[in-house]
């Protein structure tokens, strides 16, 4: 299984690969929006998480956008927003879930936890 983050700061998710490769998934990572795209229609990813400090209605066309090139990859976004605000903010997306703006290994868990009940 693949995934991709979309990130300028791949820093923060150093602390979070060991999760992903003992789930025995593959990260590659993006640095923009138009990698991500090129992504999606050359390899796609089982799941793309978008970490780019996207908000609102910014969001929402990205995602928008992306939902075009490909429908059947999953996705994830990192948010500060609150469940209940995402969740009517970004109804209809089909996005699995939100994490925090600094996910942890727990918050990966959970991610990969919910990846595989889809």
């Amino acid at each position: 299984m693949n995934i991709l983050i979309v990130t300028t700061d791949t820093a923060k998710w150093q602390t979070c690969l060991p999760v992903f490769q003992a789930a025995g998934t593959d990260v590659s990572f993006a640095a923009s929006l138009e990698a991500c795209k090129e992504a999606l229609r050359s390899n796609p990813p089982r799941l793309y998480i978008l970490d780019l400090g996207l908000k609102g209605k910014e969001l929402r066309a990205a995602f928008m956008e992306l939902l075009m090139i490909n429908a059947t990859a999953h996705s994830a976004v990192t948010t500060d927003m609150e469940e209940n605000a995402f969740h009517d903010a970004m109804e209809g997306l089909g996005i699995l879930t939100g994490l925090p703006p600094a996910p942890s290994q727990d918050d990966v868990r959970r991610l990969l936890d919910l990846l595989a009940k889809v």
